[in-house]
C-alpha cells in the first residue's frame, strides 16, 4: 500500500463510480463485506480493514474448496490442480469477486457429482445446498448461470419419481435463471449510455449479432484461434497482478501438463457416467464459453469488431472443472472399450510436491517484481 498508515474518515465520504462493475451483484461481495465490517470494528486503519476483507474472502473460498475436495466422488486431483494454480490463488486472496465465483463453481460441480454418482442415498439437504449454490452463482457473474445445468447430471431415480425429479431440476434451473434476469434488469439501469471503450455500443452490437450470426461465429473462432495461447497462459498464471508481473514460463506450462495428466489418468470414474452425461457437460461448457465471449463482444468490443476484446484467461477458470471432467469421462469410455485401463499414476504426495514447487516459483517471481528478494 502507498499509505499504510492512512485511516478511514467516516465524516467525509465521497461516492466513486465504477460503471464497469455494475453487472456484479452485491452477493458476490458478501464475504469481503463481512471482513470489512469486522475490520472496522477493531481498527480505523485502511490497511487493516482492507486485509480483513481479503482474509474473510479467502476463508470462505477455502471452506468451499475443502468441501469440494472432500465431497467429489472422483476427479479430486483435477479440482486440486485447478484450485492451487497461481491465478486461482491470486483471485481467492484478493478483493475480486472472481475468487468466490471459482470456489462456488467447484463446490457446485462436486456437490452435483456427489448427488449423481455417490453410492450413498441422496438426501434433501443435498438438493437444497445445490439449489443454494446455483442461486448464489447466478448472482456472481451473469454468464455462469448456465453452470446450473449441471443438475441435469443427477439421475431421476436418485431424486425419486420422474415427476418429482423433473420438478426439482426445473425448480433449481428456473430459480437461478430468474434471479439472474432480475439482477440483469437492475444492473442494466446503470449501464445505459455508458461506453467503456471508444466505438462500443451495446445496443448496436446486439443488433449486429442478430443480423450477422454467421459472421459472429467466425469472430468467435478467430478470437479463440488467435488468442488460445494467451488465454491458456493467463488462466494458469503466465502473468500475475494486473498482468504486469511476469512469471516463469515453466510454471504455467507445467500446470497445463499437470491438468492434462489429471484429466487423462482419472480412473475412479463412475460407470453410471454415460453418453448423456458427456452431452450435458459439453452443452454446459460450450454454452458458458459462448456467454463469456458474447458478453465481452457486446460490452468491450467496438461494433462489428473482427475479434473479441477484453478476454482474459481467468474468466474460464469456473468452467475449467467441467471441461476437464468431460475429457476424463470421454477418455475413460474410450479406454474401457479398448480394454486398456492401465496408466502410469503419479503418487498424490509427488503431485503435491510438484504443485507446491510451481507455486513457490511463482511466489519468488512476484517477490522479485516487488523487490523483496
Amino acid at each position: 500500500m502507498e499509505h499504510p498508515d492512512a485511516v478511514l474518515d467516516f465524516e467525509h465520504r465521497e461516492l466513486i463510480g465504477f460503471p464497469n462493475l455494475s453487472l456484479y451483484s452485491p452477493v458476490c461481495y458478501a464475504p469481503h463485506a463481512a471482513g470489512i465490517r469486522i475490520g472496522c470494528l477493531v481498527s480505523d486503519r485502511v490497511s487493516t480493514v482492507y486485509y480483513a476483507g481479503r482474509i474473510s474472502h479467502f476463508l470462505v473460498c477455502a471452506i468451499l474448496c475443502i468441501y469440494a475436495l472432500l465431497t467429489v466422488p472422483f476427479g479430486s486431483k483435477i479440482l486440486f490442480a485447478i484450485l492451487v494454480n497461481p491465478m486461482t490463488l491470486q483471485e481467492m486472496t484478493s478483493m475480486s469477486p472472481d475468487g468466490i465465483t471459482i470456489a462456488i463453481a467447484c463446490a457446485l460441480c462436486a456437490a452435483v457429482m456427489n448427488a449423481a454418482y455417490a453410492d450413498k442415498a441422496l438426501k434433501n439437504r443435498q438438493l437444497f445446498f445445490i439449489a443454494f449454490l446455483c442461486a448464489v452463482l447466478s448472482q456472481c457473474k451473469i454468464v455462469y448461470v448456465v453452470l446450473a445445468a449441471l443438475v441435469l447430471l443427477i439421475p431421476d431415480n436418485r431424486i425419486g419419481s420422474h415427476r418429482k425429479a423433473a420438478i426439482v431440476k426445473a425448480g433449481i434451473l428456473l430459480s437461478a435463471l430468474l434471479l439472474n434476469l432480475v439482477w440483469l434488469r437492475i444492473s442494466a439501469d446503470y449501464l445505459v449510455g455508458i461506453e467503456f471503450r471508444p466505438g462500443v455500443n451495446a445496443a448496436e452490437q446486439v443488433l449486429y449479432i442478430r443480423n450477422h450470426p454467421l459472421i459472429y461465429c467466425l469472430v468467435i473462432i478467430r478470437t479463440i484461434l488467435d488468442g488460445a495461447a494467451q488465454m491458456i497462459g493467463s488462466m494458469l498464471g503466465t502473468a500475475m497482478g494486473i498482468y504486469d508481473i511476469p512469471v516463469s514460463g515453466v510454471v504455467w506450462c507445467s500446470f497445463f501438463g499437470i491438468l492434462a495428466y489429471t484429466a487423462f489418468t482419472e480412473r475412479n470414474v463412475s460407470e453410471r457416467a454415460g453418453k448423456t452425461d458427456q452431452r450435458i457437460l459439453l452443452f454446459t461448457a460450450v454454452s458458458c464459453i459462448l456467454l463469456i465471449c458474447t458478453s465481452l463482444y457486446i460490452q468491450w468490443t467496438e461494433v462489428g469488431g473482427d475479434t473479441i476484446d477484453g478476454i482474459q484467461g481467468r474468466y474460464f477458470l469456473p468452467v475449467l472443472p467441467v471441461i476437464l471432467l468431460l475429457i476424463s469421462l470421454r477418455w475413460n469410455e474410450t479406454e474401457r472399450k479398448n480394454g486398456n485401463m492401465h496408466t502410469f499414476h503419479l503418487q498424490p504426495s509427488y503431485l503435491l510436491v510438484i504443485l507446491m514447487t510451481l507455486d513457490g516459483i511463482a511466489l519468488i517471481d512476484i517477490c522479485h517484481h516487488f523487490g523483496t528478494l
